[in-house]
């Protein structure tokens, strides 16, 4: 199975607003699980469609069937990623494809 190959240790975080004593909402990025997962290196490109400039991605999480959403990050080995589209292939509930972004 391609579970197999899941060895990396990445950390799925999620945006949280809190209140920062001013009446503003301060952003922060709290970590929601930790799981095994693959990640790969994609070419990772910029494109133009329809006279706007799009990201692809430039990295892809393979992992087990898991909590993640487009707007969670992705944490791996000092790296930081942005999630995208994220794909549960031919919904079989087997893995999932994350398509990321890295960030920094």
């Amino acid at each position: 199975m391609i579970d197999r190959f899941y060895r990396q240790i990445i950390t799925i975080k999620r945006k949280t607003l809190t209140d920062d004593g001013g009446g503003a909402k301060a952003e922060n990025w709290a970590t929601l699980k930790t799981i095994k997962g693959l990640i790969v290196q994609n070419s990772g490109n910029e494109r133009r469609v329809n006279e706007k400039k799009t990201e692809t991605s430039s990295h892809t999480l393979i992992c087990t069937k898991t909590d993640i959403k487009a707007v969670d990050r992705i944490e791996y080995n000092g790296s930081v990623y942005e999630v995208l589209p994220v794909d549960n292939p031919l919904e079989m509930n087997h893995h999932m494809e994350v398509d990321l972004q890295l960030i920094r």
